[in-house]
């Protein structure tokens, strides 16, 4: 989908803000959009921005296509810079055992966003999943990473997976709390969501987000 096919819908910008949204109460909400919207800009920004965790994830794609053989991962964190070390130290303790947990041979780097689409047919998401991986078995999968200190709610990772398996329809798909080592996959989610509850929370999420434009 193209940027202007993707301005003609209400748009959320980011999968993994939409995730925090998600994870909050009502009150904290409004705040929460209002940074969002300082850190993107406008909606249908195409940009890829830096991302804190760029050189881990590029050095654990590394590590996975070696065989879980390697010093990819301890180099990229002695090489962090002193802000980055602790959180590359606690995100690599967790993110490596469970992408080996899941069979993953491959690492790759997810090249392009994809959308999900919602039933109203109004409301779009901007999906990108930090690791596209290959499985022992052949086949592929998209695994978005959730690095937050705070703990991934079941809401929230009920809510990744419908995002993931819109965006990607047929594919397999997991959603990982890196921090905490936990894998979770469709068959194993505690909560299920649905169409109508993901719409009202971009729903709510874009009404705050258009009020602070």
């Amino acid at each position: 989908m193209s940027a202007d096919a993707a301005a003609a819908h209400r748009h959320v910008p980011s999968a993994t803000h939409f995730a925090e949204f998600v994870m909050l109460n009502s009150t904290r909400r409004p705040a929460c959009v209002r940074k969002h919207h300082r850190q993107v800009g406008t909606p249908t920004d195409q940009r890829q921005f830096a991302y804190f965790y760029g050189r881990l994830f590029a050095a654990i794609r590394r590590h996975v296509r070696a065989g879980f053989d390697s010093d990819e991962v301890d180099r990229a964190i002695r090489a962090a810079s002193a802000q980055q070390r602790p959180s590359f130290s606690v995100v690599a303790e967790g993110l490596v055992p469970a992408l080996r947990s899941l069979g993953a041979v491959d690492g790759r780097t997810v090249r392009h966003r994809s959308y999900y689409d919602a039933a109203d047919g109004e409301h779009l998401v901007s999906v990108y999943p930090q690791f596209a991986l290959t499985l022992r078995d052949g086949t592929d999968m998209f695994v978005h990473v959730h690095t937050a200190k705070e703990p991934l709610t079941p809401v929230a990772a009920a809510v990744l997976l419908t995002l993931l398996e819109g965006a990607y329809p047929g594919e397999r798909v997991a959603v990982i709390d890196a921090r905490r080592g936990t894998v979770v996959v469709p068959q194993s989610a505690t909560v299920r969501t649905t169409e109508e509850s993901i719409t009202a929370y971009l729903d709510q999420y874009l009404t705050l987000w258009e009020a602070t434009a």
